[in-house]
């Protein structure tokens, strides 16, 4: 039986937020939507059942590499599991020392969307 776990879903698009939120509901997970890294922040702080979260890089305000900067200092425990549309990102040392590493990114659109709960699940230490 698999765990029950809390994403964090940070993306500025609605659309985009609202369709992961479904499908990883859908997969069993529980989910937290926030459209900005200030808002996850926020979120972060006051939610610390959050075990993972899957971030835009390019947000508003913040972007995606300074929010798993901040959450990772307030939460060291938790994943991060980078969702881009930037097809040339370079995943920074910064980010990689807090934890997340190449598996650890992926592109949109996905071919299969299953590919984002298989890098939760891993990330989050589950076995197949």
């Amino acid at each position: 039986m698999a765990l029950e776990w809390t994403v964090l879903i940070v993306d500025d698009e609605g659309p985009i937020r609202s369709s992961l939120s479904d499908f990883l509901e859908d997969d069993g997970f529980i989910t937290i939507q926030a459209d900005s890294a200030e808002e996850g922040l926020s979120v972060v702080k006051n939610n610390p059942e959050i075990n993972a979260a899957v971030v835009d890089i390019r947000l508003p305000g913040e972007d995606g590499n300074a929010f798993i900067l901040q959450a990772h200092a307030i939460r060291p425990d938790m994943k991060f599991i980078i969702y881009t549309g930037s097809t040339d990102y370079s995943l920074p040392a910064s980010v990689r020392k807090a934890g997340v590493d190449p598996a650890q990114v992926l592109h949109k659109p996905l071919q299969d969307i299953a590919t984002l709960t298989a890098a939760i699940r891993r990330a989050l230490g589950e076995t197949d």
